[in-house]
């Protein structure tokens, strides 16, 4: 796993690592190394996760369109319902986002 350079884990929700190493996991499973690049930082939505410690973006430029979807199925498959997998134009955004049963 790399952190592109200026990526910082501080502040990083200790669920969201989780899910980063069962990404790292997946990504060791399509021989490519996983490589985050945003986490708190960069400029995203004034809603975003990211700046709450709860939101990061992972590299897909080495992936065939059809693999980045195959890669973000298998993540969805190995996380909880709290977690979201997006597949964006240009990286699979990873945000931990818990869903409370209502009573």
């Amino acid at each position: 796993m790399e952190l592109k350079k200026g990526i910082t884990l501080m502040g990083v929700k200790p669920e969201l690592l989780i899910g980063l190493m069962v990404c790292n996991s997946v990504y060791s499973n399509h021989n490519q190394e996983l490589v985050v690049t945003a986490v708190t930082d960069g400029k995203h939505s004034s809603t975003s996760l990211h700046y709450n410690g709860c939101a990061l973006d992972l590299r897909t430029r080495y992936f065939e369109p059809s693999e980045v979807e195959q890669v973000a199925a298998e993540i969805r498959e190995r996380l909880t319902v709290d977690f979201d997998v997006v597949v964006e134009s240009d990286h699979i955004h990873l945000e931990f986002q818990p869903r409370y049963a209502s009573n």
